[in-house]
């Protein structure tokens, strides 16, 4: 069970991290400043 609930929050928080990097790549940041300040974040 507890390896369900980390795959989970593993996936989540990749979803997350290409979210912000996709607003990031509109922006003057980049997909992958903006990809990789989320990933550490995460941390």
């Amino acid at each position: 069970m507890s390896i369900l609930v980390f795959l989970f929050g593993l996936l989540a928080g990749c979803l997350l991290a290409v979210i912000v990097g996709l607003i990031g790549s509109h922006r003057r940041i980049g997909f992958g400043w903006a990809f990789l300040l989320s990933v550490v974040a995460l941390l």
